[in-house]
């Protein structure tokens, strides 16, 4: 599909899902203003499954398909739109839980070989990238960094770079 007919698409689920949704954003190659797009990733963090659930069904695509915890997949006129759930920032001084939203917003930005070298380097450092918990300090298990790319990237101690400029490191 062409990069304009996949944001009028991106554009009609952001509006159909937003109001069940705390923070919603088109990742993927729309996100990195590809000419030609494969499928539709689409990160939210929604404000309860019910909400979301609802939205889902009233959207234009009637998207009523349920997948694993942080993925819903489905298609509109044969065209795949993939969802990732990202949770809030959760917790209290005992057990804090860090919202995943830049790790998951980054992977699914992509590029795939961006994500690869990505990871590589973290390794490299003795952290892991994890697009469901974000960056993970190997020794402790701790997360050190997931809620805002920018944050991922400067723990790896790399400058911020926008999505049309990710195709590789």
């Amino acid at each position: 599909m062409r990069l304009g007919r996949a944001q009028e698409l991106g554009q009609e689920m952001l509006a159909a899902l937003a109001p069940a949704c705390e923070r919603i954003m088109i990742a993927g190659s729309v996100r990195r203003q590809c000419e030609q797009v494969n499928d539709l990733d689409i990160v939210l963090m929604p404000k309860g499954r019910a909400a979301l659930h609802a939205a889902l069904w009233e959207s234009p695509a009637k998207l009523d398909r349920f997948a694993p915890a942080e993925n819903w997949i489905a298609n509109i006129d044969g065209f795949q739109v993939d969802l990732w759930l990202a949770h809030p920032r959760e917790g209290d001084l005992f057990s804090p839980i860090k919202s995943n939203w830049g790790a998951i917003l980054l992977c699914r930005t992509g590029s795939v070989q961006h994500n690869t070298q990505f990871c590589a380097l973290a390794m490299n450092k003795g952290l892991k990238f994890s697009p469901y918990k974000g960056l993970i300090d190997t020794k402790t298990a701790v997360v050190i960094a997931s809620e805002t790319e920018e944050e991922i990237y400067e723990a790896l101690g790399l400058k911020w770079r926008p999505p049309e400029e990710r195709q590789c490191l």
